[in-house]
């Protein structure tokens, strides 16, 4: 059984208490406009494109099998409704104008690699922390690994936009997950639906599922300027929270442009062009006053 994996990340401390690896997993259901992680959306294997680089010597289009590399006026063209994602033409390419954004590992690999850190997750408290994309969109799969990660003690993380349906999607899991990190990007189901192609329906009512069941889970709101940086809008969600047993935390994140370069290489539409990250000082007395409401 094989997972679609876009990166493993080592030593982490910004995904959970500890030292952590996380594990990212291919593919994601929602389009949020501000995404940071763009090459992880589709559930193929991408290929990256760094069209600055290319020096024009025409290798990669002999070398792919498929032959969906090509160039014209503006340079090297690539058709990616085609394009399998071999990988080949990254390692023919010398000017390492190509790279590749996932691969299917199987499970045990997956374990085996994360289990090498163990000691550091041991002497910190630490554990392994599974992301995205959406991991439920794999579940039948991630339901296994973390069962391997649980039965070797392993502290284990989910980060996820909670849309899935519960039974059996994330059921599943629910014994092997010490811990959800959960995505509530805005309260508003229509002003969520259009910044991130889906309403919250199911996040709202898989949290109040989750809380019912005794797990433990965090909940985040990325702040994005013109989205959802205004009080009114984290009271919503802040009011909705604060009457449920297992919330641990609730914590906004800013807003940063890092993943806008991501875009043009996977060939993805940009959907929110602000170059600004969000200012620190603002999302500060947002927390403040989250923090005020829920009591803390």
């Amino acid at each position: 059984m094989a997972l679609i994996v876009t990166d493993i990340q080592h030593y982490s401390i910004e995904d959970g208490p500890g030292i952590r690896d996380t594990i990212f997993l291919k593919g994601c259901n929602l389009r949020c406009k501000w995404c940071h992680n763009p090459e992880s959306l589709d559930t193929h294997i991408s290929l990256g494109i760094e069209k600055n680089r290319c020096t024009g010597c025409g290798r990669c289009f002999s070398r792919c099998p498929q032959k969906v590399i090509s160039s014209n006026a503006e340079g090297i063209v690539v058709d990616r409704e085609k394009c399998d994602g071999c990988g080949i033409c990254v390692g023919e390419c010398f000017s390492n104008v190509f790279s590749i954004a996932g691969r299917r590992m199987e499970l045990q690999d997956v374990f085996g690699e994360v289990m090498v850190d163990r000691l550091y997750f041991e002497n910190s408290n630490g554990g392994v922390t599974i992301s995205g994309g959406e991991p439920f969109l794999q579940w039948k799969e991630l339901a296994d690994l973390l069962k391997m990660f649980h039965d070797a003690g392993v502290h284990t993380i989910v980060q996820t936009n909670l849309t899935m349906p519960f039974e059996p999607e994330i059921a599943a899991s629910l014994p092997f997950i010490d811990l959800f990190m959960v995505d509530l990007k805005v309260f508003d189901e229509d002003l969520h639906r259009k910044w991130t192609g889906m309403g919250n329906g199911a996040i709202l009512g898989n949290l109040e599922e989750l809380d019912r069941r005794g797990k433990d889970f965090e909940v985040h709101t990325p702040v994005v300027e013109g989205v959802n940086d205004n009080e009114e809008e984290i009271r919503r969600i802040v009011r909705f929270l604060r009457s449920f047993a297992h919330l641990s935390r609730y914590k906004l994140l800013g807003y940063h442009p890092f993943g806008l370069s991501k875009y043009d290489k996977f060939g993805i539409p940009v959907g929110y062009t602000n170059e600004r990250q969000f200012p620190s000082r603002r999302l500060d007395q947002l927390q403040v006053l989250a923090d005020k409401e829920l009591g803390i």
